[in-house]
């Protein structure tokens, strides 16, 4: 797989074109007007008392900014099911026999996506393009994508802030995560002091909101479970250690927000700051986005969820007949 980035994504947008983009999309031609007025004339002051400069394409900071690129970049996407995109985010998959045969697919699309995002008005940002194999890789190698661009894939690299590694044993996105927990505990402990600190329950409120969202982020997608079973065996999946990982930081900013001794029970700490055990979180998760991509048929996954739901009851049929007879 390989990921690209837009450079300069918002203020690239073309006004005209932008309409255009939405009636073909067959939206009203009444909020094709308005998103090409939104775009029009637009002015900004860089500094307090200078004069006024016109700010092109959409503006930074506007909610309405980034629903509108997605849908300025809808045509990429549609009919493929090699590539996604979230705003100005690329991802591209592709799959072959031999290690060769995916270098040349990568390079074809490549290709392909730089020369639709060039017809567009649009540069990718050759800097922030990474490549990333899914087979046992422990060293780095160059991978050409044709036009002179040659990019060292790596054994991981992080797209809407979850890194992935070439076995997708998301070790290397528990460090991370870790990593930047590890600097908050180190705030928590400063402010909340036992003499003029924060106050326990905001440092407790503050804990869930910094270290309980950086360490679940997205955890519904990447947390591959303790174990898994098929014909009737179990089969660990590395999810224990990544547990271990993540309760021992949430643990760590559970202590340094809520004053206690060393010996008061973990759990204590932890249900003070509203910290579940990760491997609770992740199930729980895990079910509510399972069930609404089993019921929505529109859902990215939902064929895959389908699929996984049906072999689970094939499995079991097939364990319960072995057992009767």
């Amino acid at each position: 797989m390989f990921t690209a980035d837009v450079a300069q994504a918002f203020p690239s947008v073309r006004p005209r074109r932008m309409c255009h983009r939405l009636l073909d999309l067959g939206f009203e031609a009444k909020f094709a007007v308005f998103a090409e007025s939104f775009l029009t004339g637009r002015t900004v002051r860089m500094r307090l008392g200078g004069p006024d400069q016109k700010a092109p394409g959409l503006p930074q900071g506007s909610p309405l900014s980034p629903v509108l690129f997605a849908l300025y970049m809808a045509p990429l996407a549609q009919g493929r099911d090699d590539l996604y995109n979230y705003v100005d985010d690329i991802a591209v998959f592709v799959s072959a026999r031999t290690h060769d045969g995916a270098k040349k697919l990568l390079r074809d699309r490549f290709t392909e996506v730089q020369a639709w995002v060039s017809s567009e008005g649009l540069t990718l940002d050759l800097q922030k393009t990474d490549v990333l194999f899914f087979k046992p890789q422990k060293q780095p190698e160059e991978v050409d994508l044709g036009g002179g661009l040659v990019v060292w894939a790596g054994t991981s690299l992080e797209w809407l802030g979850v890194h992935l590694d070439s076995r997708l044993g998301f070790k290397t996105h528990a460090e991370q995560v870790v990593r930047k927990a590890t600097r908050v505990v180190g705030l928590l402990a400063r402010v909340s002091k036992v003499y003029r600190g924060l106050p326990p329950k905001a440092a407790a409120v503050a804990a869930k909101a910094t270290v309980g969202s950086v360490t679940q982020y997205t955890i519904e997608a990447w947390w591959p479970g303790l174990q898994r079973s098929r014909l009737g065996r179990t089969y660990p999946t590395g999810g224990k250690g990544l547990a271990k990982t993540i309760n021992a930081m949430q643990t760590a900013a559970a202590r340094a927000a809520v004053p206690s001794w060393r010996t008061t029970p973990t759990a204590e700490v932890r249900a003070t700051c509203q910290f579940p055990p990760v491997e609770v979180v992740a199930g729980s998760r895990r079910r509510q986005y399972r069930r609404k991509a089993r019921d929505d048929a529109s859902h990215v996954v939902h064929s895959r969820v389908t699929s996984a739901h049906q072999t689970r009851l094939t499995d079991n049929s097939l364990v319960e007949a072995s057992t009767s007879g």
